[in-house]
């Protein structure tokens, strides 16, 4: 009996699964899954690093408010000292105005640049701190662990060779204590080594699950460096909006007059009033929406009438022209930005340098303000408002831009040889071979085809800009009806022809733009060139030529020419 015992044993310890040669844990791993294990510790390791660089581009406090973020901020600190600098000039100098605007516009940024750090915080750095600190590490910790068992298995399954080898040797010498003492032995070893071997087979199945769960989870893995470009992307499109926003409007006031600005900052106080300044901070620091809306109508309420009426007619205006976003780059945001500090500012007129710093920081809270205000006009003012106070911003076909008396148009003389006629049934060029030439095409009306879309209304030029409509906002403010004397009214003409007695039959409208400098010809009867080295194009005059739009006719040109300088030659004649 004891002889078959051993025997049988023997068979056991020949099975497959038990054999003298040490065994690996990759041994225990189908094909795909050992792919999979090779890309773990690298993952790990640029979850690791690229986390670590990425948080020394930070500029700000990782982990700290908005707040506290934004002041911390190199770009705050050039903003506190632009701000230092436009207190010490006069508030009409050029330099002054250049710096309070980069004042404003370096806060804004540093906005921007906080929201962005926080963003990348949140959805980046946390994710591959996790990914490399904890989600990894669990994963490599089983593999050793799984390594450990199959080593102790190993050494089990060392352990049962050498004990069957000494019962082998023992049934030999017969039945005795000592082959019963190797039995037991060989009994035990067995016991052990199943034990072990099944805790190999349950850490191999967790960590098998491990590598397929990764390997579902690699694509959202890579997600994270997919979301930081997303945000750089994102923060650098504000930042450009921003700053494209800023200096428009910059180098707009720099070449002439900001009226509206300059009326917001002249009132005895600001139209949001110095008495609501601290209740107008308190809804920048609301983060709920609702309650930040909610309070926004208690501010509103609280205002003195006159401040409510014009507040009102101004949001809702610059609501409407936000909603042309995509066409004029005037988001909530970039308004905010241009007009928000001539809204609302601190009572103080000192240069101490605590309270510059604050004034900084404020202006954003102000922006944040403001931009809410243009977000939730309708809302917060209900009901719609007419802009069209004066009846002078209308198209040219049902207004009478030209206030001036009526003028027959004489018949233009023709212009020297060379200039190409745009209008039909007008004098063309008496040289053939100036009308051939490429640079200026003689001119027919186009097909239908190429027409291209309807010709759009015609506005006067500062409706174009963006300013000529808040001309209704001071006229309500005044009670007074406003005097447009810039193109393409008629006023500076009419001062021309009474001052030196200039007679329009005989005077030349040259210009680049359609909708200002030829609607302005056609208004005070003059012949009109377009040069094309300006703004309008060619194919803008063929589309309005080609448009049945009355007003449109008024803005295509008797004449075109490549440059000015095409007109010297018939100086000279």
């Amino acid at each position: 009996m004891m002889k078959r015992q051993f025997n049988r044993m023997r068979q056991q310890l020949s099975h497959p699964n038990i054999t003298s040669r040490a065994q690996e844990a990759t041994e225990l791993l189908p094909e795909d899954l050992l792919q999979i294990e090779q890309r773990i510790e690298p993952a790990k390791r640029a979850a690791h690093s690229v986390s670590k660089r990425l948080q020394a581009c930070l500029q700000g406090q990782c982990g700290s408010e908005m707040d506290k973020r934004v002041k911390k901020l190199p770009l705050m600190a050039l903003s506190t000292t632009m701000a230092e600098s436009f207190k010490e000039l006069d508030t009409e100098s050029s330099l002054g105005k250049a710096l309070e605007m980069g004042c404003c516009i370096q806060s804004s940024l540093a906005k921007i640049l906080a929201e962005f750090e926080i963003t990348l915080e949140h959805d980046v750095l946390q994710p591959l701190n996790k990914l490399s600190e904890e989600e990894l590490p669990i994963i490599l910790k089983r593999k050793k662990t799984l390594q450990k068992l199959i080593s102790d298995w190993n050494t089990i399954k060392s352990r049962l060779n050498q004990a069957a080898k000494s019962s082998s040797n023992s049934s030999g010498a017969g039945a005795g204590p000592g082959a019963s003492s190797a039995a037991n032995k060989l009994e035990i070893l067995k016991e052990e080594e199943e034990e072990v071997k099944r805790k190999v087979e349950q850490c191999k199945d967790e960590y098998m699950a491990d590598l397929y769960h990764f390997s579902t989870k690699e694509d959202s893995y890579a997600s994270y460096f997919i979301r930081l470009l997303e945000i750089q992307a994102q923060y650098h499109r504000q930042s450009l909006g921003s700053l494209d926003s800023a200096l428009a409007e910059l180098k707009e006031s720099h070449s002439q007059t900001g009226a509206l600005k300059s009326y917001l900052r002249e009132l005895p106080q600001p139209l949001m009033t110095f008495e609501l300044y601290n209740e107008w901070v308190k809804v920048a620091s609301l983060k709920d929406v609702d309650s930040r809306v909610q309070s926004l109508q208690d501010t509103c309420s609280r205002l003195p009438r006159e401040s409510y009426n014009n507040l009102r007619y101004l949001i809702k205006f610059l609501a409407k022209l936000a909603e042309h976003q995509e066409l004029n780059k005037m988001t909530p945001s970039n308004i905010a930005i241009v007009l928000g500090p001539n809204l609302l500012w601190t009572q103080q007129s000192t240069g101490d340098p605590v309270q510059l710093d604050l004034a900084s920081v404020s202006s954003i809270q102000v922006v944040g303000v403001v931009e809410a205000l243009i977000q939730n006009a309708d809302t917060l003012f209900p009901g719609e408002v007419d802009f069209n106070v004066s009846g002078m911003f209308m198209p040219p076909a049902n207004s009478g831009l030209g206030e001036a008396a009526p003028v027959e148009e004489p018949s233009p003389e023709p212009p020297p040889a060379g200039i190409p006629a745009l209008l039909d049934g007008e004098a063309t060029s008496k040289d053939p071979e100036a009308r051939s030439q490429p640079a200026s095409p003689a001119v027919t009306r186009p097909s239908p085809e190429a027409a291209g879309p309807p010709a759009p209304q015609m506005t006067d030029d500062t409706t174009r800009k963006g300013t000529g409509s808040l001309t209704a906002a001071v006229e309500t403010a005044w009670g007074r009806k406003a005097l447009v004397v810039g193109k393409p009214n008629t006023y500076m003409f009419d001062c021309i022809v009474e001052r030196f007695g200039v007679d329009p039959s005989r005077t030349l409208m040259v210009g680049d733009r359609l909708e200002t400098d030829i609607l302005f010809g056609k208004n005070c009867g003059l012949s009109t060139i377009l040069t094309l080295t300006g703004v309008s194009r060619l194919e803008e005059a063929q589309a309005y030529m080609a448009s049945d739009s009355a007003a449109a006719k008024d803005l295509v040109p008797n004449y075109y020419v490549d440059s000015i300088a095409d007109l010297i030659p018939g100086l000279d004649e």
